[in-house]
């Protein structure tokens, strides 16, 4: 099992200086503060929510199952799985790499019983727990019983106007996804307030995409942050646990 925690190379930025500055060792993971206060009360704000349509290339991969109940025997492999811990209480599948995952993966004559990028280890061996806990029992036991939830995947547009988005996301350093942890005063809580039927970013809610662009190999989800800055349309794509 390889983390993608990054304890000892956390850092906080900020939004408006791009300075870095270490967080203790225990700090699990990275915070980006887009949500100072500086919106506009006066400005009028609106976005388009929409479920992806299918076809959208932003489907694939994902399932229609919404939770699955698999059993792995490790036989002195590894799993092969990297878990993006940008939020604490959930271990997300961040990638899958060569061991018995992968080997389960290739093997499965549906796709929908292949363990994919995203999802969520609800529990091990029956036993439910935050994302720190899940990690130890994937890598201490050899025997495993893993459930994994499936996301649900959404659009958001929020069209081009002034402010910041007032979003408080977290993130691990090789994940591929900005968690969002809070919401505060922003052209996307202006948003929540003026159509409340229509939750179009909630807490716990994972971006995985911003403006076409997605977490890379070299800057992991800090590459999307730079598009989140912008005064123009922001087109949020996200995943979302029901």
């Amino acid at each position: 099992l390889k983390p993608s925690c990054g304890f000892c190379r956390a850092r906080v930025t900020s939004a408006r200086t791009g300075a870095m500055s270490p967080l203790p060792r225990t700090s699990a993971r990275r915070w980006y503060g887009c949500c100072y206060p500086d919106t506009d009360p006066n400005v009028e704000y609106a976005a388009e929510f929409s479920k992806s349509a299918p076809g959208d290339p932003f489907l694939e991969g994902l399932s229609s199952k919404a939770t699955l109940r698999l059993a792995f025997a490790k036989e002195g492999k590894g799993l092969g799985l990297s878990l993006d811990l940008s939020n604490p209480l959930r271990a997300i599948v961040g990638s899958i790499g060569p061991g018995v995952v992968e080997d389960h993966n290739n093997g499965v004559a549906q796709p929908d019983d292949a363990v994919k990028v995203g999802d969520w280890i609800i529990s091990v061996n029956g036993v439910e727990g935050v994302a720190d806990d899940i990690m130890k029992k994937l890598k201490d036991m050899d025997e495993l019983v893993v459930e994994l939830r499936r996301p649900v995947p959404y659009k958001v547009i929020v069209p081009a106007g002034p402010g910041t988005m007032g979003l408080k996301l977290a993130y691990s350093p090789q994940g591929n996804s900005l968690h969002v942890a809070s919401i505060v005063r922003g052209r996307v809580k202006h948003f929540l307030i003026e159509s409340p039927e229509d939750p179009a970013i909630q807490v716990q809610d994972q971006i995985i995409c911003v403006n076409g662009t997605y977490a890379d190999s070299m800057e992991g989800p800090r590459v999307m942050l730079d598009e989140l800055a912008t005064e123009g349309e922001i087109e949020l794509k996200i995943l979302r646990f029901t």
